[in-house]
């Protein structure tokens, strides 16, 4: 999407995306993926949110291709990208890539 990296944003999306990935069902964004991700990066999970969400105005402002293109693959085009959406928007494109597969239990 066109991000300088390094950026701790896109490690927090990163680490979220597995996290939501790792589980069957759909986890509670703040309580269950954002937490884990600001315990491990020693901050708070306001931290995490706000990290996202500006990650998001940011492409959100520049409209790069690859950004337009997820959005119109995801349905998310017109719609408000909030983290929950985000990540688990990302969490299906990845397992539908098999850039992640599912442990099979």
């Amino acid at each position: 999407w066109g991000i300088i990296q390094p950026d701790s944003n896109c490690d927090y999306l990163t680490e979220a995306v597995l996290i939501a990935s790792q589980s069957k069902g759909k986890l509670a964004i703040r309580k269950e993926i954002l937490q884990v991700v600001a315990e491990h990066h020693n901050v708070t999970v306001a931290a995490v949110d706000s990290g996202l969400r500006r990650l998001v105005e940011g492409l959100e402002t520049r409209h790069p291709v690859e950004w337009e293109r997820f959005k119109a693959e995801n349905g998310l085009t017109g719609l408000k990208v909030t983290t929950g959406r985000l990540v688990y928007s990302l969490q299906q494109t990845v397992l539908r890539r098999g850039i992640i597969v599912r442990e099979q239990r």
